[in-house]
């Protein structure tokens, strides 16, 4: 008899058990609420979750925390990251948190940038005066208005040295040195060399690569070997790609 009953509240028991497991974890949806000058977060139902405390809240993001910011005695607001329950995973107490590119998120702290990983630990501490989100790998950083790029280890891979950069895509970044513009690859070899007054970064049409290019107040377009597509002697080009057209006005 003890057998059969045990047989029969057993699949209650484990059922009663995933019910119970499946309420506890369900998801929060929280949203913020403003108390006089102060924000916290509320459910849909307008109970009060997170007591309002931040000069600061954003919405919770798909990964479940929020940007949040207190004032410091300078009046200026300090950033963290909690969670939905209100738990700190990122300690107030950065200038700026920048989002998430390539799981990596840049902050300001001192008025220096770093970085923090997908697991909101510091892994480039923060040393530069300014610091892009990673692309194709690499960051690109500056200190005394010198930039270069560095990888997800904080390792200079291009030194701090040309007078402005762009992010590197498809393997290569415009830069600038001697108010001259260029191409360069991730071995820091020229691709296409300092002559020109200003490039676009270049346009990937069906596997091809145009470049705008500028000199003398004109621009033309080039290919990566520096082939001439257009002249450089058209006052603007503007490049469609979704219809594959160059725009040229002169």
């Amino acid at each position: 008899m003890k057998r059969i009953l045990l047989i029969i509240f057993l699949p209650a028991f484990i059922f009663a058990f995933a019910f119970c497991s499946r309420n506890d974890t369900e998801d929060k949806i929280l949203i913020p609420y403003r108390s006089v000058n102060l924000w916290g977060y509320a459910d849909i139902n307008k109970n009060i979750i997170i007591k309002p405390k931040y000069n600061y809240a954003s919405f919770f993001e798909e990964n479940k925390t929020a940007r949040i910011a207190v004032l410091n005695g300078k009046n200026q607001n300090l950033y963290g990251i909690i969670d939905n329950n209100g738990n700190e995973i990122v300690k107030v107490k950065y200038l700026k948190i920048g989002n998430f590119n390539e799981d990596m998120c840049p902050v300001l702290y001192n008025k220096k940038w770093g970085f923090i990983d997908t697991g909101y630990k510091i892994v480039i501490k923060p040393e530069y005066d300014t610091a892009e989100d990673f692309s194709d790998g690499l960051s690109a950083v500056s200190i005394n208005d010198k930039f270069g790029f560095i990888d997800k280890k904080g390792k200079t891979v291009i030194p701090l040295t040309y007078n402005s950069v762009f992010n590197f895509k498809n393997n290569m970044a415009v830069v600038e040195k001697n108010l001259k513009y260029g191409i360069i690859n991730k071995d820091n070899k020229e691709i296409i060399p300092f002559k020109y007054e200003f490039i676009d970064e270049p346009v990937n049409i069906n596997g091809d690569f145009i470049i705008p290019v500028y000199n003398n107040g004109r621009s033309g377009l080039i290919d990566l070997k520096e082939n001439i597509l257009l002249p450089v002697q058209f006052d603007r080009i503007r490049i469609e790609k979704s219809s594959k057209n160059v725009r040229m006005c002169t």
